[in-house]
């Protein structure tokens, strides 16, 4: 029987093919692209440096077709093996000091209309400890981010990963 740590790996190791990839001083997108019901779906991981905390400190989002909600159309994993293949371009590349990104605590399925609780955070903690590690990085901290709208329930958590050598 396979360990859950290589059923994990095996999930995520088939990314989309890349479609672009422009890497730059200041930002960097990986485009990977495919055919599903006759329609072009992308998946963009977007990386821009930041001035602060430290000038190689960066900050990645992702989207799906440009959106950044869930949207309940399947190929998850293939999904999220993208974005891993182009966190992993980066790291690569840029070896930055740290990068930072928002996992939404709650929020609602654009498919099923119902609302989803915690699982994009426990999800990135997963691939924390599974990637960023193998690359280099650990976790510096989660901080708990104000709700974009009084009215809409979206907690946010923002994570921070740091290099733990000097290279």
């Amino acid at each position: 029987m396979k360990s859950f740590k290589t059923h994990l790996t095996e999930l995520f190791d088939k990314p989309f093919p890349i479609y672009l990839q422009r890497e730059g001083t200041d930002e960097a997108k990986y485009s990977y692209k495919w055919m599903e019901n006759g329609k072009e779906q992308f998946v963009v991981v977007y990386f821009a440096r930041l001035s602060t905390p430290t000038p190689d400190s960066w900050d990645c989002t992702f989207s799906r077709n440009g959106s950044t909600a869930l949207t309940g159309e399947g190929k998850a994993a293939q999904v999220f093996a993208s974005v891993l293949d182009g966190f992993k371009r980066f790291l690569q590349k840029y070896k930055p000091e740290d990068v930072s990104f928002i996992a939404a605590k709650s929020e609602i399925n654009a498919t099923t209309l119902s609302y989803t609780s915690g699982s994009r955070v426990k999800l990135y903690m997963a691939l924390i400890k599974r990637y960023a590690e193998a690359h280099g990085y650990k976790l510096e901290g989660r901080k708990e981010m104000p709700k974009v709208n009084i009215n809409f329930p979206n907690t946010r958590e923002l994570f921070t990963i740091v290099r733990k050598n000097k290279w």
